[in-house]
């Protein structure tokens, strides 16, 4: 069946290529062009029908089988995946709260480390303060040294504490989302037309909605 199928497609997808060849080399910039422009999309579209219909054909001893396995392996894979977004929403939400204790203690954490920082800075300034009684030399170099000290315990105090929730059995990552809160002052390049829904209403007759301009455009169709 492979090697069958595989005769009837591959002269098709040969040509198909050489048509698209053709057309990105084809000029449409007068009114003889398009006439022949639209001569040839109409052999295309000839093509593709047929091969189309081709393709049904051979679908079609094969459809009742694969719908009816569908079906059966519909219903136990919809409650599957019900489960799985059960379990997937508690361990979430179990995870949102974990987390804020987790943070709340890191930043407890933190503070402390800024806190006994502090104490540090204060004792490394009463030493610098002290170095100016020693020569120029050792003055020096005793206020470079304790930059250096200072620049090291600013470094730890300023580290985050991080927070690690995964186990041996999971790996938990952070992804940025969002809720909309005020949908009035969310920029607009954020928001998106419903064009289902603007489609529909001129569709239905609507000529004017505020914000949009509604026209008509040509669209070649093959007779």
């Amino acid at each position: 069946m492979t090697t069958e199928l595989q005769r009837i497609v591959q002269p098709v997808e040969i040509e198909a290529r050489k048509k698209i060849e053709q057309i990105n080399n084809m000029p449409v910039a007068n009114r003889v062009d398009c006439d022949k422009a639209t001569e040839w999309l109409k052999t295309v579209t000839i093509v593709r029908k047929d091969f189309e219909k081709v393709q049904k054909e051979k679908i079609a001893p094969f459809k009742a089988e694969i719908d009816g396995i569908k079906d059966m392996f519909k219903k136990p894979l919809e409650l599957l995946t019900q489960a799985e977004t059960i379990a997937r929403d508690k361990i979430n939400a179990y995870l949102i709260e974990e987390r804020k204790i987790k943070e709340a203690e890191a930043r407890k954490i933190e503070e402390q480390r800024r806190k006994e920082a502090e104490k540090e800075l204060k004792k490394l300034d009463r030493q610098d303060a002290k170095a100016d009684k020693y020569d120029d030399a050792t003055a020096q170099a005793i206020h470079d040294s304790i930059a250096d000290k200072k620049a090291e315990i600013l470094a730890k105090a300023t580290e985050s504490v991080e927070i690690n929730q995964a186990n041996d059995t999971s790996s938990v990552r952070m992804i940025w989302d969002f809720n909309v809160v005020d949908l009035s002052k969310v920029p607009v390049e954020y928001l998106t037309i419903n064009t289902t829904a603007v489609r529909e209403a001129i569709r239905n007759g609507s000529r004017e909605i505020a914000g949009l301009e509604i026209y008509q455009k040509p669209v070649v169709a093959i007779k």
